[in-house]
């Protein structure tokens, strides 16, 4: 528990990405290039992505995804030194993403399980299978230990594609996440995500998946982009906490609210904060990026304003932390 909230780590997912000539990329000698980590055993570490560097879409985008190249690779070290580090650093779910890594889902059904796999051989943590592939769910469901906990669906929404999700959570007894996405768009205000998770909720009802399986996302968006999207999100949180009690989860990949802003960690932070305020009980978020809440502090402060709308276009929070 973190902060008195469950926190769902979100690094082994394959969209995670550095830059491919930035420090994080090292060169190895005889022409090899490698992502520096430090085992389990604290020994350090180099992932090989020699090869993934070689790709046409990383060449076009300067941006390579270490952690797909580590499950491409089959580089168990790798993999379980992210999963344990997670774990350490306060983590109580892992949450398993393969959709980035390829086209053809042959291949992600395969990458799954073996990511699945491998994280259950090295952590106790339960697993949350994260994609938009009802059968890529499935598969990571085949191979998952149950003596870790209850999996959890990682998601469903109005999207036809992903309402048979709910009957694969029915069947299995899991956890399942609903994020506030409309049939065909984003929700674009309150009313659009509370409509949205309460037609999900209804359809929940019809597969009887009981209350505590059921987590609630309003859907978290860049601030940098609409001042408003903070505070749509926390009020979608009081109104659904109120409207169907205590007994379900809410949640929302916080991270989301700070793209594009400077000192990321801070607005993270308190982003946290406020929406265990508003009555979230779990966070999707990269444990190591958030830190002990100082509310008090002149930096928390300004983060708040910007989160809530009241530092329109975020000015006062930029100029703060150009001033630092």
């Amino acid at each position: 528990m973190f902060q008195n909230m469950t926190v769902i780590g979100e690094n082994l997912n394959a969209t995670r990405k550095v830059k491919a000539d930035g420090k994080m990329v090292v060169d190895l000698g005889g022409g090899r290039k490698g992502y520096p980590y430090k085992a389990l055993d604290g020994q350090d570490k180099f992932l090989d992505l020699t090869e993934a560097l070689k790709s046409q879409t990383v060449q076009n985008s300067g941006m390579v995804g270490y952690i797909a190249a580590g499950i491409v690779a089959r580089d168990e070290e790798f993999i379980a030194a992210i999963a344990g580090r997670q774990v350490a650093r306060g983590a109580d779910i892992l949450d398993c993403c393969v959709d980035e890594i390829s086209p053809w889902q042959k291949d992600r059904l395969e990458h799954m399980k073996w990511l699945v796999r491998t994280v259950q051989k090295h952590v106790k943590a339960p697993v949350s299978f994260d994609s938009s592939d009802p059968d890529c769910l499935r598969a990571g469901l085949e191979v998952y230990d149950k003596a870790a906990g209850r999996p959890l669906l990682n998601s469903v929404n109005l999207e036809p594609n992903r309402l048979p999700i709910l009957k694969i959570a029915q069947e299995a007894g899991a956890c399942v996440l609903g994020n506030a996405s409309g049939r065909e768009a984003l929700p674009t205000d309150v009313e659009e995500r509370v409509g949205n998770l309460g037609q999900l909720m209804a359809m929940m009802d019809e597969h009887q998946i009981p209350m505590e399986n059921r987590m609630l996302d309003p859907l978290v968006l860049p601030i940098g982009t609409n001042p408003e999207y903070g505070q749509f999100f926390l009020e979608s949180c009081r109104i659904l906490r109120e409207k169907y009690g205590s007994e379900f989860h809410l949640t929302g990949g916080f991270s989301n609210v700070s793209f594009g802003l400077p000192n990321r960690k801070l607005l993270n932070n308190a982003m946290t904060y406020l929406a265990r305020e508003a009555g979230c009980d779990t966070a999707f978020i990269d444990p190591a990026q958030i830190g002990d809440f100082r509310p008090e502090g002149e930096g928390f402060q300004k983060a708040v304003a910007a989160l809530k709308g009241q530092d329109m276009y975020c000015i006062e929070y930029i100029n703060y932390c150009r001033s630092m």
